[in-house]
Protein backbone atom coordinates (compact mmCIF):
# COMPACT_ATOMS: atom_id res chain seq x y z
CA UNK A 1 0.00 0.00 0.00
CA UNK A 2 1.64 3.34 -0.92
CA UNK A 3 1.92 5.61 1.94
CA UNK A 4 1.53 9.38 0.11
CA UNK A 5 2.91 10.95 3.16
CA UNK A 6 6.28 8.78 3.41
CA UNK A 7 6.56 9.07 -0.06
CA UNK A 8 6.95 12.62 -0.38
CA UNK A 9 9.80 12.81 2.23
CA UNK A 10 11.79 10.55 0.48
CA UNK A 11 10.63 12.77 -2.76
CA UNK A 12 12.03 15.98 -0.33
CA UNK A 13 15.30 14.36 0.60
CA UNK A 14 16.11 13.34 -3.23
CA UNK A 15 15.25 16.95 -3.94
CA UNK A 16 17.26 18.49 -1.02
CA UNK A 17 20.15 16.07 -2.28
CA UNK A 18 20.16 17.00 -5.88
CA UNK A 19 19.70 20.66 -4.93
CA UNK A 20 22.71 20.04 -2.58
CA UNK A 21 24.58 18.31 -4.82
CA UNK A 22 24.23 20.27 -8.05
CA UNK A 23 22.82 17.06 -9.85
CA UNK A 24 19.02 18.39 -10.35
CA UNK A 25 19.35 17.66 -14.04
CA UNK A 26 21.22 14.28 -13.95
CA UNK A 27 18.66 13.21 -11.49
CA UNK A 28 15.97 14.13 -13.37
CA UNK A 29 17.28 12.01 -16.08
CA UNK A 30 18.27 9.42 -14.13
CA UNK A 31 14.76 9.02 -12.58
CA UNK A 32 12.74 9.77 -15.48
CA UNK A 33 14.03 6.38 -17.10
CA UNK A 34 13.83 4.71 -14.06
CA UNK A 35 10.06 5.37 -14.27
CA UNK A 36 10.32 4.50 -17.86
CA UNK A 37 11.50 0.63 -16.93
CA UNK A 38 8.74 0.64 -13.95
CA UNK A 39 6.23 1.51 -16.56
CA UNK A 40 7.41 -1.14 -19.32
CA UNK A 41 9.10 -4.07 -17.11
CA UNK A 42 6.30 -5.19 -15.26
CA UNK A 43 8.53 -8.17 -14.60
CA UNK A 44 10.67 -6.35 -12.46
CA UNK A 45 8.38 -4.41 -10.56
CA UNK A 46 6.77 -7.71 -9.83
CA UNK A 47 10.16 -8.88 -8.49
CA UNK A 48 11.37 -5.50 -7.01
CA UNK A 49 7.86 -5.47 -4.68
CA UNK A 50 7.55 -9.04 -3.90
CA UNK A 51 7.69 -10.03 -0.19
CA UNK A 52 8.75 -13.46 -1.27
CA UNK A 53 12.18 -12.17 -2.50
CA UNK A 54 14.58 -12.03 -0.16
CA UNK A 55 16.26 -8.45 0.62
CA UNK A 56 19.92 -9.34 -0.27
CA UNK A 57 18.64 -11.14 -3.43
CA UNK A 58 16.81 -7.26 -4.42
CA UNK A 59 19.52 -5.67 -3.73
CA UNK A 60 22.34 -7.90 -5.34
CA UNK A 61 19.79 -7.53 -8.82
CA UNK A 62 19.66 -3.19 -8.30
CA UNK A 63 23.34 -3.15 -7.73
CA UNK A 64 23.43 -4.95 -10.89
CA UNK A 65 21.38 -3.88 -12.93
CA UNK A 66 21.05 0.10 -11.92
CA UNK A 67 24.66 0.01 -10.28
CA UNK A 68 26.89 2.41 -12.48
CA UNK A 69 23.83 3.12 -15.22
CA UNK A 70 21.96 5.72 -12.66
CA UNK A 71 23.03 8.54 -9.96
CA UNK A 72 24.40 6.95 -6.60
CA UNK A 73 21.46 8.81 -5.01
CA UNK A 74 19.01 6.64 -7.08
CA UNK A 75 20.42 3.61 -6.51
CA UNK A 76 20.53 4.43 -2.84
CA UNK A 77 16.76 4.81 -2.69
CA UNK A 78 16.10 2.06 -4.08
CA UNK A 79 18.45 0.44 -1.61
CA UNK A 80 16.68 2.83 1.13
CA UNK A 81 13.60 1.03 0.14
CA UNK A 82 13.82 -2.49 0.04
CA UNK A 83 15.50 -1.90 3.56
CA UNK A 84 12.23 -0.27 4.92
CA UNK A 85 9.68 -2.40 2.86
CA UNK A 86 8.45 0.44 1.23
CA UNK A 87 9.05 -0.82 -2.76
CA UNK A 88 5.79 0.09 -4.01
CA UNK A 89 6.35 3.99 -3.15
CA UNK A 90 9.09 4.20 -5.55
CA UNK A 91 6.87 5.78 -8.54
CA UNK A 92 5.21 7.92 -6.62
CA UNK A 93 8.06 9.19 -5.51
CA UNK A 94 10.33 9.65 -8.59
CA UNK A 95 6.87 11.69 -9.80
CA UNK A 96 6.83 13.53 -6.59
CA UNK A 97 10.63 14.30 -7.04
CA UNK A 98 9.95 15.87 -10.71
CA UNK A 99 7.94 17.45 -9.91
CA UNK A 100 9.08 19.31 -6.87
CA UNK A 101 12.05 19.66 -8.59
CA UNK A 102 10.46 21.37 -11.61
CA UNK A 103 8.58 23.58 -8.80
CA UNK A 104 11.94 24.93 -7.71
CA UNK A 105 13.52 25.88 -11.38
CA UNK A 106 9.72 27.23 -12.40
CA UNK A 107 9.70 24.99 -15.20
CA UNK A 108 6.80 22.58 -16.62
CA UNK A 109 6.96 19.41 -18.51
CA UNK A 110 5.01 19.69 -21.64
CA UNK A 111 4.10 15.80 -23.48
CA UNK A 112 3.59 16.08 -26.81
CA UNK A 113 2.16 13.24 -28.42
CA UNK A 114 2.33 12.79 -31.96
CA UNK A 115 2.12 9.68 -34.48
CA UNK A 116 5.17 11.10 -35.87
CA UNK A 117 8.63 12.61 -35.54
CA UNK A 118 7.71 16.50 -35.11
CA UNK A 119 10.02 19.27 -36.38
CA UNK A 120 12.21 21.13 -34.00
CA UNK A 121 10.83 24.61 -34.76
CA UNK A 122 6.96 23.32 -34.55
CA UNK A 123 7.96 21.96 -30.71
CA UNK A 124 9.63 25.45 -29.97
CA UNK A 125 6.17 27.00 -31.03
CA UNK A 126 4.02 24.94 -28.90
CA UNK A 127 6.47 25.71 -26.03
CA UNK A 128 6.18 29.23 -26.37
CA UNK A 129 2.84 29.69 -26.34
CA UNK A 130 2.87 27.58 -22.96
CA UNK A 131 5.80 29.56 -21.45
CA UNK A 132 3.40 32.66 -22.21
CA UNK A 133 0.43 31.32 -20.86
CA UNK A 134 2.01 29.67 -17.29
CA UNK A 135 5.16 32.19 -17.02
CA UNK A 136 7.19 29.16 -16.62
CA UNK A 137 9.98 27.63 -18.40
CA UNK A 138 8.82 24.64 -20.10
CA UNK A 139 10.36 21.59 -21.80
CA UNK A 140 8.95 19.32 -24.05
CA UNK A 141 8.71 15.25 -23.68
CA UNK A 142 8.04 14.04 -27.20
CA UNK A 143 6.14 10.96 -27.12
CA UNK A 144 5.69 8.75 -30.66
CA UNK A 145 1.95 7.52 -30.36
CA UNK A 146 0.75 5.87 -33.54
CA UNK A 147 -2.75 5.42 -32.29
CA UNK A 148 -3.31 8.81 -32.64
CA UNK A 149 -3.18 8.28 -36.24
CA UNK A 150 -2.72 12.18 -37.26
CA UNK A 151 -2.69 15.49 -35.70
CA UNK A 152 -1.45 16.31 -31.93
CA UNK A 153 -2.17 16.17 -28.18
CA UNK A 154 -0.07 18.11 -25.85
CA UNK A 155 -0.70 17.81 -21.95
CA UNK A 156 0.93 19.81 -19.57
CA UNK A 157 0.08 20.23 -15.52
CA UNK A 158 -3.89 19.45 -15.69
CA UNK A 159 -4.53 20.59 -19.33
CA UNK A 160 -4.84 18.49 -22.03
CA UNK A 161 -5.44 19.66 -25.67
CA UNK A 162 -6.06 16.94 -28.28
CA UNK A 163 -6.15 17.96 -31.69
CA UNK A 164 -5.75 13.74 -32.63
CA UNK A 165 -7.55 12.40 -35.70
CA UNK A 166 -8.11 9.82 -33.18
CA UNK A 167 -9.87 11.57 -30.89
CA UNK A 168 -11.59 13.37 -33.57
CA UNK A 169 -13.24 10.04 -34.74
CA UNK A 170 -14.21 9.35 -31.16
CA UNK A 171 -16.15 12.17 -30.68
CA UNK A 172 -17.76 11.32 -33.81
CA UNK A 173 -18.28 8.05 -32.56
CA UNK A 174 -19.73 9.27 -29.22
CA UNK A 175 -22.43 11.99 -30.79
CA UNK A 176 -23.65 9.04 -32.87
CA UNK A 177 -24.23 6.88 -30.12
CA UNK A 178 -26.19 9.81 -28.49
CA UNK A 179 -28.94 9.93 -31.40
Amino acid sequence: MINSDVAIQYANALCQLAVESKKEDEIVKDSKELLEVLDEDKEFVTFYTSRNITKESKKDVIDKVFGKKINDYLVNLLLYLVDNNDEKNLPYILEKFNSTINEIDNKIEVKIYTPFAIDEKDVDAILNKIENKTLKKAYANVIIDTSLIGGIKVEYNDVVYNNSIKNKIDLIKNNIRKK
